[in-house]
């Protein structure tokens, strides 16, 4: 029940009077005042400040009133109050991120680079995240590369082999993702034999190669596009394919694939003669491919994407396309999209802290 003091200074409304949050009482002695938020803590309207005072969005008063508020709290020494302890506003002098004529570039990374340097950088930076997924994408390709032309049971006993050295949370966690690992098993088996059936074999298996494109821009750069293969499959009339095992829920389109510019890495290995010996003899390439052991189809287990080969312009505009790519990354400034990327709806945290201005923690 409101205090006498509170209905005398706030008044009460009659029928006559505007019953909106933000009118005051006729009879009211003061104004109304109407809080946009209500911080739960000093903490959470500190970080309220910060970000209304690095928002761009924020009208010049609205800037104006939290940069005084924060001097405020920041003169009683209320700690992430003052822009000192903000980590990532102080300035520094800019480094290139590679040092010396060398960029390292991961064909897999391309299509993250490309998407996005800031979160490429943040991703190499920080070593990418790490979880269930990714550990169990590691057994699924352990298993084909230990079994390449394996049974059904042959691929599984390679999963078997390792499953005991990944951690589990929780008894369900562990019951599903061995569902989903055997799925995928069953696919990778079924791909196996219709291969066979197609008469295509294994001739190489987690193969790493690396071409070295050479540049003069900035001085002088060697581009080294190093990475590994999942698969070498030859066709009964000589020609290659190259296919790259993919563990994610959801595939790429079929334009996707044409596009894809791991993919196109690979096929630029291909035409530098970087595979291997037993690959080096083949007398064409057929295709590149991204396996999904995860996805199936009304036809099988498994999908398929393909990307056609690229004839010569077009190996030398994707040349041209990843040795600027590396001068980019040879580079002390990367820039992205303001928001941060999603996956399956859920925004990932590793690289939203960076977009964050006001810094929501403090050293």
């Amino acid at each position: 029940t409101p205090s006498g003091l509170f209905r005398m200074i706030a008044g009460e409304k009659s029928a006559a009077d505007d019953f909106s949050r933000a009118a005051p009482a006729l009879n009211a002695r003061g104004d109304v005042f109407v809080p946009e938020s209500i911080d739960a803590s000093i903490g959470d309207m500190i970080g309220r400040l910060r970000h209304l005072l690095m928002s761009s969005t924020a009208s010049p008063t609205e800037r104006s009133r939290a940069a005084s508020a924060l001097r405020a709290l920041a003169d009683r020494e209320v700690s992430g109050a003052h822009p000192d302890s903000w980590i990532g506003y102080r300035q520094t002098t800019p480094i290139e991120l590679f040092s010396g004529t060398h960029v390292p570039v991961s064909p897999s990374s391309l299509e993250n680079f490309d998407t996005s340097a800031l979160d490429w950088f943040v991703s190499s930076v920080a070593g990418g995240a790490s979880g269930l997924s990714a550990a169990i994408g590691t057994l699924v390709h352990r298993a084909i590369e230990v079994a390449p032309a394996g049974t059904r049971d042959d691929l599984w006993a390679a999963v078997e082999e390792k499953w005991n050295e990944v951690n589990f949370d929780a008894p369900w966690l562990r019951a599903q993702w061995l569902a989903t690992t055997r799925s995928m098993i069953d696919a990778l088996a079924d791909y196996v034999r219709d291969a066979a059936l197609d008469g295509r074999r294994v001739i190489d298996s987690e193969k790493f190669t690396t071409v070295t494109l050479s540049t003069t821009e900035k001085g002088g750069l060697d581009v080294v596009v190093g990475g590994t293969i999942d698969r070498v499959e030859q066709h009964s009339d000589g020609s290659v394919s190259i296919i790259d095992i993919k563990t994610a829920k959801a595939p790429l389109s079929a334009k996707g694939a044409e596009s894809h510019l791991q993919l196109k890495a690979y096929q630029l290995a291909f035409s530098h003669k970087a595979l291997g010996d037993a690959v080096a003899e083949a007398t064409s390439l057929h295709s590149a491919g991204l396996l999904y052991p995860r996805v199936a189809n009304k036809a099988s287990l498994y999908t398929v994407r393909t990307q056609s080969t690229m004839d010569a312009a077009a190996l030398d505009e994707f040349t041209d396309l990843v040795i600027s790519m590396g001068v980019a990354m040879h580079s002390e400034r990367f820039t992205g999209p303001e928001t941060a990327p999603e996956y399956s709806g859920v925004r990932d945290l590793e690289t939203t802290w960076v977009r964050i201005s006001e810094v929501s923690s403090d050293e």
